[in-house]
């Protein structure tokens, strides 16, 4: 706000000096401003008083001055160019003259007329009014009226209106900010669909140390503060570092803002809160966040159909080609997880979820950590999904890789961890999950790789299988259609399996894999949907 304080400022010395000026020959002028640090191009005399053209003084300009006989003072065109550090801090300045400020009895209205603003983050329209005694400026979208400013204006994720009124208190000078954006929203390929909010709201107070305020979207609330930019220029050049907390958040409250992309949000009931907090930089943008998750649970979505018998589901056959499957107790290729054992449960855990026994369907820490590498990627490549978010995906989800399917992903999760368990989770996952093109299903798997059934396996040959999970189609292609099973792979997954006795293992990894032949008629899909 310094820069309301340098306007007012710059406008009284100007009208001081014109007075003086006044009085002498226009000659005179430019010399009599000269003494006060006034630089002027030329003087004379005009219609409506005194006129000098082209006034400098320190950052502010106008293209001519006149101080009329009327005793009226008007700045035409004048230009205002801020530094970072005028912007930066919101204290400090002596010398300037607010709303109300007193004028010497023979001095009228200080006015303006095109004022322009240069330096700012954001570009204002020019703006005409008065600026003594009285401060009452307007231009397009923008209304100054004493200490308070209200600009509108369009934003990058809606119509902003921002308010900015200067205090002050003993504790020194600040300023109260507030943006609004109304209605409010966001899109992108990674997020998976545009979020629409009614309105969003930061707002807080920025003196000499920074800012300190909170962001409310809806229901939810994050308090955050910002310390004193480092540097100010455009939006993409202003260096912003700061902090935010959650606290006692309820899960139910966020998930309700992304009701437009996320259908589960309406029919399930969750329960829980979220606190935490972390830190940000802008520009990149970065992040890091530490959350606190306590009564986590979700009911409503999937029922008791998946307890036991049969159920159908869309099934992967290849890229974007998904096909509807029956499984489940009494069809074709069901196998119990009784006779899946004794390698391959203890295999696919050891491969992709080695805490799956002890996690609540979801881990929070896998998740952040994949989501810091596909933000430094630029794309999603990970997902830090559990086998049960796995299996919520096969089961009601499609296979795109955005965040929005991996919050519908969670919900599921943590329902099918409650309502069906461990045991039933390992049992249905082992049975749906692609463990190559066209090949679902671990009993399917089992005999097309090596004729045997799963409970047959030896341990390397289950290793091998449970490498495949996490790319199928490219390791079907890559392993077992060119015959070169992955000894790495095998042998890292081997080294994993906790329940594996030493013996065992050391055998296993000794042992060479080998496969069935591929069908002659290589490529094709095996298998029926």
């Amino acid at each position: 706000m310094r820069w309301f304080w340098r306007i007012a400022g710059a406008a009284l010395a100007a009208a001081l000096l014109l007075a003086a000026a006044g009085a002498a020959l226009p000659l005179y002028a430019p010399w009599l401003a000269g003494t006060q640090g006034v630089r002027v191009g030329s003087a004379s005399w005009c219609g409506p008083g005194l006129c000098l053209e082209r006034v400098r003084r320190g950052g502010i300009s106008a293209e001519r001055v006149i101080l009329s006989t009327d005793r009226r003072v008007l700045l035409l065109q004048p230009v205002v160019t801020l530094d970072a550090q005028a912007i930066g801090g919101a204290g400090g300045g002596t010398g300037g003259i607010g709303s109300g400020g007193a004028l010497p009895g023979w001095l009228g209205p200080v006015e303006v007329r095109e004022l322009q603003i240069a330096g700012l983050p954001v570009d204002l329209p020019p703006l005409s009014g008065t600026v003594l005694p009285e401060r009452s400026l307007s231009g397009e979208g923008v209304e100054i009226a004493g200490d308070r400013a209200t600009l509108s204006r369009p934003g990058p994720f809606g119509p902003l209106k921002i308010v900015v009124e200067r205090r002050r208190d003993a504790a020194g000078t600040a300023l109260d900010l507030s943006a609004t954006c109304a209605p409010c929203s966001y899109g992108s390929a990674a997020l998976g669909g545009t979020v629409a909010l009614e309105s969003v709201t930061v707002a807080g107070r920025l003196d000499g140390e920074g800012f300190a305020g909170s962001v409310r979207a809806g229901a939810v609330e994050v308090a955050v503060t910002v310390a004193r930019p480092e540097r100010i220029g455009s939006m993409s050049d202003t260096a912003l570092t700061g902090t935010f907390r959650l606290e006692g958040q309820p899960i139910a409250e966020l998930y309700a803002l992304l009701g437009g992309v996320i259908p589960e949000a309406a029919k399930a009931r969750i329960r829980g809160t979220v606190s935490g907090g972390g830190t940000f930089a802008w520009p990149g943008p970065e992040l890091t966040f530490t959350p606190e998750i306590d009564g986590f649970s979700v009911d409503g979505l999937i029922g008791g159909q998946y307890r036991s018998g049969t159920f159908r589901y869309m099934a992967r056959w290849g890229p974007d080609d998904y096909r509807r499957r029956q499984s489940g107790e009494g069809t074709p290729g069901w196998v119990s997880l009784t006779d899946l054992q004794p390698w391959l449960p203890a295999a696919v855990i050891a491969a992709e979820d080695g805490a799956f026994r002890s996690h609540p369907g979801y881990s929070i820490e896998d998740m952040l950590r994949a989501a810091a590498e596909n933000d430094e990627r630029g794309e999603i490549r990970q997902g830090g999904s559990t086998l049960t978010q796995q299996l919520a995906k096969n089961l009601f989800l499609s296979g795109e890789r955005t965040y929005v399917r991996k919050l519908r992903e969670l919900l599921y999760a943590v329902e099918m961890e409650r309502e069906l368990g461990k045991p039933r989770i390992l049992e249905l996952y082992l049975n749906i999950v692609e463990w190559g093109q066209g090949v679902h299903g671990a009993g399917h798997a089992a005999d097309v790789y090596f004729l045997k059934s799963p409970a047959g396996l030896l341990p390397e040959e289950a290793a091998w299988m449970a490498g495949l999970l996490r790319h199928p189609e490219s390791a079907w292609r890559r392993e077992y259609l060119a015959g070169k099973p992955d000894p790495r792979r095998v042998q890292q997954i081997l080294g994993r399996m906790a329940d594996l006795p030493e013996e065992e293992r050391a055998a296993a990894m000794g042992r060479e894999i080998r496969l069935v032949p591929p069908p002659a008629a290589v490529g094709s899909p095996t298998g029926a949907p």
